[in-house]
């Protein structure tokens, strides 16, 4: 085909048709070059960000080791606090930012483990060389906790154990430890009685019914209480009726003191008991007795039957077996009393038999003395007979045997 242009009209027509051609071809190699060289760029500056999410891949991560022993005050009868439940829930929370600074994930690494069958937990937690922090949290608990009741009974309540979280800062970093031993945790146990709170205690409480004997709280919130009416129990721990100021007080058959009643002619009647623990000027653990009684013997003089008043008050200082008592203040008696509880009912029937007379004799108004016995021959008489507990009464007083 031939073109002719006559007139310069066309010729600048065509010119201008080539210019659009060219234009559009430089446009689209400058698009390309220009997608080309940001999808280098992204391409390049993903490789060198790494962005944390769970779960974190933590194996070839070194490891730091936490650990711990829990406890908690389940039996309120004794003084040492009890291993904490087994499979308890223990949970270790890292920050995920904590792995990687330049990371904008969020959220936080979970490590858990359990308590075995002795309270113990041992965890190990992932870390890096700018070094993480640790949160520690631990799962609460209910059961059921010994108290004790008056002084011999026992009871259970239910309560709820908490215990609060735990922060470590650095784990990983320079000079830290491989291993944080959290050593000994307790349980803190929050009352779960729901009238809590919502009256003022009284100072005075009395029970009735089946329990005979009435507590008195001190003056002051936080004193001890001191019991006194109590039945008397069988044995105690008298150091630690000392540190409580605890009296006790009632009466006792006299017909369950064997050893007494052989001696008797009558095992009928009461002694009046009474016991006070506590704690002297220098800290020895103290115990006061008064007993009262009447007992029925065969009197030496008339051979009638005598109503005779026993007893009487005695202080003892409790220590431990083998200890030197000559430290011990003038006027009390020493009573060795080991880890084993003190037995009462064996004190009291020994200071009875202590107390029975050697001679046992009405008053003199009151004897009648067979007709043709002469007052010299009884007395003289008397004196030889004697206590088999005598002995027994000058070993007990003496502070050297």
């Amino acid at each position: 085909m031939n073109f002719r242009y006559n007139d310069r009209f066309g010729k600048f027509k065509l010119m201008n048709i080539f210019a659009e051609i060219l234009t559009k071809n430089l446009m689209k190699k400058v698009v390309i070059y220009a997608f080309a060289a940001v999808t280098l760029a992204f391409a390049s500056t993903s490789c060198e960000k790494y962005d944390v999410s769970e779960p974190l891949e933590v194996s070839s991560l070194p490891k730091v080791t936490i650990k711990g022993d829990m406890y908690a005050q389940l039996d309120k009868t004794n003084s040492t606090l009890e291993n904490a439940p087994k499979d308890l829930k223990v949970t270790v929370s890292i920050p995920l930012s904590d792995y990687n600074p330049n990371s904008n994930a969020s959220g936080n690494h979970f490590v858990t483990t359990m308590t075995d069958e002795n309270g113990k937990f041992s965890v190990q937690i992932p870390v890096v060389s700018s070094g993480v922090n640790a949160r520690i949290s631990f799962e609460s608990f209910t059961a059921s906790v010994l108290e004790e009741v008056g002084l011999t009974g026992v009871s259970e309540k239910t309560s709820l154990f908490e215990l609060s979280d735990k922060s470590i800062s650095g784990l990983g970093s320079g000079n830290s430890q491989k291993l944080i031993d959290l050593g000994s945790l307790e349980y803190i146990a929050t009352s779960t009685d729901p009238n809590a709170g919502s009256f003022t205690p009284s100072t005075s409480i009395t029970y009735s019914g089946n329990l005979t004997y009435a507590i008195k709280r001190k003056a002051g919130v936080f004193q001890t209480d001191t019991l006194i009416y109590a039945p008397i129990p069988p044995h105690v721990d008298p150091r630690k009726f000392a540190d409580r100021s605890i009296s006790l007080a009632g009466e006792l058959p006299l017909r369950q003191f064997s050893r007494v009643c052989e001696l008797l002619t009558d095992t009928a009647g009461q002694v009046q008991v009474a016991f006070e623990f506590s704690r002297d000027e220098q800290k020895v653990a103290v115990v006061r007795l008064k007993l009262e009684s009447e007992v029925r013997m065969i009197c030496q003089r008339c051979l009638d039957e005598a109503v005779i008043p026993v007893g009487g008050e005695y202080l003892y200082a409790i220590v431990k077996p083998g200890t030197d008592a000559l430290h011990l203040p003038e006027g009390y008696d020493v009573l060795e009393v080991g880890e084993e509880p003190l037995e009462l009912m064996t004190l009291i029937e020994d200071e009875l038999l202590l107390s029975l007379p050697i001679v046992p004799m009405h008053p003199p108004e009151e004897c009648q003395q067979p007709a043709g016995l002469l007052e010299s021959e009884t007395s003289k008489n008397a004196v030889k007979r004697s206590n088999p507990f005598s002995v027994l009464a000058q070993l007990k007083r003496d502070p050297n045997v």
